[in-house]
């Protein structure tokens, strides 16, 4: 079994068929384990401004202390705007009860 909080990334090849350039799944310190996409180009998005509005996160260690690393998330209010260019503009895709429960509920943002 593996100690949380564990994490591993994985590049999007050809053969996934999707708009992610990978993923990253990691378990957290509760145990449970989430996945986080990776997305170079956001459906219904303008690239730039999503670049110049991303939030940096700094990536600690297992006593708190700041490792040197750090990734950027889109903001939030961009997201939602994402969220709502995708069921718009992609409706066929949402017309699934997996699709329309994930569309009901925010996205999870930890502190």
């Amino acid at each position: 079994m593996r100690r949380a909080p564990w994490w591993e990334g994985r590049v999007a090849t050809f053969d996934d068929a999707t708009p992610n350039s990978g993923t990253v799944v990691f378990v957290d310190a509760s145990g449970v384990t989430r996945t986080l996409d990776v997305v170079s180009a956001p459906f219904g998005l303008d690239g730039e401004e999503v670049h110049a509005t991303a939030l940096p996160v700094e990536i600690l260690d297992d006593s708190g202390v700041a490792t040197g690393t750090t990734f950027y998330v889109m903001h939030p209010v961009l997201s939602m705007e994402s969220r709502v260019h995708n069921v718009i503009g992609l409706a066929a895709s949402y017309d699934t009860e997996p699709a329309s429960a994930s569309s009901r509920s925010p996205p999870q943002v930890s502190t």
